[in-house]
């Protein structure tokens, strides 16, 4: 069997949308427990890892805070009784990744653990494993902070990472500053008219 990564390549930012592939060929897949690695310093997971349905049920399932302390992500997966193991192409899990702010431009790559890892046929028996790993390009992204005043009635925060700053906003309440990674973080304010 042959797993691999698709895109086999991206350039980050934007955010890139991975799936981590098995083609099986013929044999009969009632078993996978898929292990990569990548370097936390350079990339991190956007919300969980997916796992795939076509095999049924997710045994372990790295979380997405593990995976970007330990820059590793472990995904077993495996038929139930009533399900028939598939053959050919089929999705592992899915993910998305989102490069961290760094002035310089670089590579990073996602690797496959081949020794850590393993597929069973539905006979039991273990299948050798072909693996290709993906190859990211990081392109440099300038930080930004924004601190915003948020005493008003109606304010609210809908996406990013939002945090207390230590400034007073201008009506004796605390502002907000937000580092703009990953891009898009928003707050708004809705008031009466």
């Amino acid at each position: 069997v042959s797993v691999y990564f698709s895109p086999a390549s991206a350039t980050l930012p934007p955010n890139a949308n991975i799936r981590m592939l098995m083609d099986a060929k013929t044999n009969r897949v009632s078993f996978t427990r898929a292990v990569f690695r990548f370097n936390p310093s350079q990339v991190q997971l956007v919300g969980e890892v997916i796992p795939g349905t076509v095999l049924g049920r997710a045994v372990e399932v790295t979380s997405a805070a593990t995976a970007n302390s330990t820059g590793q992500v472990v995904v077993t997966v495996g038929t139930t009784p009533r399900v028939t193991p598939p053959t050919g192409l089929f999705e592992i899990a899915h993910f998305t990744l989102s490069a961290v702010a760094t002035s310089q431009a670089s590579t990073a790559s996602l690797d496959w653990v081949t020794g850590d890892m393993e597929v069973v046929e539905r006979g039991q028996n273990d299948l050798p494993i072909s693996a290709t790993s993906a190859q990211l390009t990081l392109k440099s992204i300038t930080t930004t902070e924004i601190i915003i005043d948020n005493g008003t009635t109606g304010y609210s925060e809908s996406t990013g990472d939002w945090n207390n700053s230590a400034y007073s906003g201008y009506y004796g309440t605390n502002s907000r500053w937000n580092a703009c990674n990953p891009p898009g973080s928003t707050a708004s304010w809705q008031a009466k008219a």
